[in-house]
């Protein structure tokens, strides 16, 4: 459940990136939650400088409850900064809308603002449908493609950290050597067996626990 949010202090992100970068090199690197403006600029430093490779982006807007996760006048730097450097970025239909500046209600304009938020840089936009109450498929699109990759509508029945599971599980196949398609493809599995395995907490939360053995 949210409560609320603070952001970390600039100076502490900015040396504990700096020194987790010049500790060693990265495989991947999965941005969840950022808050702030000064956030996103001290990040979007930190990887224009290092370089690193599968550059996973969640945009993390709100919580699943409604909570602020991202300040409204930050959404402007995170499009111009952030999301030029990432290889994937994973907005849910909410979040699409945001940056797309559209509304969505189907698959075609889960499409047309997936192909928007491509054109803002990044290499490959997967955008989530759960929140469609007609399907649950998601949208991946990259270059001149638009794959649909074919989901089942569930009601959110307390799970917490669905899309966190989903990103992360895309930047740990990536660094397995999968290209992007069949990264979330198997990212898409992982999350489901979450689902089957969430733990149940006294208010009715459910948390995922991802679990990836081997590939």
């Amino acid at each position: 459940t949210f409560y609320e949010a603070s952001p970390v202090p600039q100076s502490i992100l900015l040396n504990q990136l700096e020194q987790l970068f010049q500790t060693g090199e990265f495989d991947a690197v999965k941005i969840g939650m950022l808050y702030s403006k000064t956030n996103i600029d001290i990040i979007a430093g930190i990887l224009k400088k290092y370089h690193p490779p599968n550059v996973v982006l969640d945009p993390v807007l709100t919580s699943s409850t409604g909570g602020i996760l991202l300040e409204p006048d930050a959404v402007v730097l995170l499009k111009s900064r952030l999301i030029p450097l990432a290889e994937v970025i994973t907005p849910n239909i909410p979040e699409a809308e945001r940056l797309a500046e559209m509304t969505i209600a189907s698959l075609e304009d889960m499409k047309k603002a997936g192909r928007l938020i491509f054109e803002l840089g990044c290499k490959y936009v997967l955008v989530k449908g759960g929140h469609l109450p007609e399907n649950a498929h998601d949208i991946l699109v990259y270059k001149d493609e638009a794959i649909t990759l074919p989901g089942e509508y569930t009601k959110n029945t307390g799970f917490r950290g669905t899309g966190c599971v989903l990103s992360s599980a895309i930047a740990v196949f990536l660094t397995k050597g999968y290209d992007v398609p069949n990264a979330v493809l198997k990212a898409k599995r992982c999350l489901e067996y979450a689902r089957q395995t969430a733990i149940q907490t006294k208010n009715g939360n459910r948390i995922l626990i991802a679990y990836i053995k081997g590939e």
